[in-house]
């Protein structure tokens, strides 16, 4: 399936257009995302670019491994996007405070050895 990056998004009174996903009657299909905001031709952020590529690959999905008529924008829909936005995405937030250290007169529990048992 072919990838195209292009470069400012198109865009008229509904909206603009994040991503394209084009399936030919023949069964050639293709992914068109822009990287750039209409408005203001500012890249897109990282994950917004992710989420789109992501988008159109679920239509993709749709069509070729679950062999659907349509690919419809529902939750299921959604659902599997964002499913795997979270998976390939790398965390957004900073990373939690480490704890400091315990006092030195709080020693840790010694460790038993592992119990083994057989049935036989």
């Amino acid at each position: 399936m072919p990838v195209t990056v292009k470069s400012v998004r198109p865009s008229n009174h509904a909206g603009e257009l994040h991503g394209l996903y084009t399936l030919h009657e023949d069964g050639r299909c293709k992914v068109e995302v822009w990287m750039r905001t209409a408005q203001q031709s500012r890249v897109v952020a990282y994950k917004t670019f992710l989420r789109t590529l992501l988008h159109e690959v679920c239509h993709h999905l749709d069509y070729s491994h679950y062999e659907l008529t349509n690919s419809y924008h529902c939750e299921g829909f959604f659902c599997r996007e964002s499913d795997l936005v979270r998976k390939l995405a790398a965390p957004t937030e900073k990373p939690e405070k480490i704890a400091a250290p315990k006092p030195a007169s709080a020693a840790p529990a010694p460790k038993k050895p592992p119990q083994l048992s057989f049935d036989f």
